[in-house]
């Protein structure tokens, strides 16, 4: 989970050497938020995204993606059918030069499963197809991945009516948790804390100010981090089930 400001980027690596990126956005610019992930994906000696997933339809979540798919192969671009959007060019342009490029746009909904890696199993939790949902965020895409007993939750910026269909949905444990909308209180409610019981909390926010009601909500069991006084955070899960997750920032630790 990368360090963008406001914003959002979060590579996933899984154990046959196959790459997933969540968003690639930040208020900052899609060109910081794009430079940031592409060092971040050659430091680990990464050349290709087989698949890039677009949260929904705040720039803040995919801004960087045009540059990226200039920049680097990209295999796939996974989306909901709540992103392309009239209202706003950008989602179109986006899809557009993607299949100008070959890189040609799958809707994903509640209920899929992501066919990508036969050692991990990753789900879309949210949003389902048919629902209108009353914004953007809401119809975020939820992936759970899970890996020899572990769970790790990318939520974008799920709020309101969409935060409401998922807490439907039966409680599981969470090891890692990105706090829905850059760990906004309303985004996180206790009835999240409940539902999810995560180890772990990260907000991928510009500043620390949600932490000390993160930590209220979620409680003295869960660790809070946020990418403001972190830097990255990455989440090692280990053939064995250990997890360790570690801030770039020693200061953080």
């Amino acid at each position: 989970m990368l360090s963008v400001g406001h914003g959002l980027s979060v590579i996933v690596e899984t154990p046959s050497g196959r790459t997933l990126v969540y968003d690639a956005g930040s208020r900052a610019g899609g060109e910081l938020s794009s430079r940031v992930l592409k060092e971040a994906l050659w430091a680990r000696g990464i050349s290709k995204v087989n698949a890039l997933i677009v949260s929904h339809s705040d720039v803040d979540h995919y801004n960087g993606v045009l540059d990226l798919l200039e920049s680097l192969p990209v295999g796939r671009i996974l989306c909901s059918r709540h992103f392309p959007d009239s209202r706003q060019p950008l989602t179109l342009t986006t899809l557009d030069r993607a299949e100008e490029l070959g890189v040609l746009p799958t809707f994903i909904a509640q209920g899929d499963r992501l066919s990508f890696d036969s050692a991990v199993t990753m789900r879309i939790l949210q949003p389902v197809a048919a629902t209108t949902y009353d914004s953007d965020n809401a119809a975020s895409v939820v992936l759970e991945i899970e890996f020899q007993g572990r769970r790790i939750l990318l939520t974008g910026d799920l709020d309101e009516d969409g935060l409401e269909e998922l807490l439907k949905q039966p409680a599981r444990t969470v090891d890692v948790l990105l706090a829905p909308h850059h760990g906004s209180t309303a985004a996180n409610p206790a009835e999240l804390a409940a539902w999810a019981r995560p180890t772990f909390v990260v907000a991928s926010s510009p500043t620390s100010d949600y932490q000390k009601q993160l930590e209220l909500t979620y409680g003295p069991e869960t660790r809070v981090m946020t990418t403001s006084d972190s830097g990255a955070v990455t989440a090692l899960i280990s053939p064995n089930g250990t997890l360790n997750v570690e801030p770039f920032l020693k200061a953080a630790r």
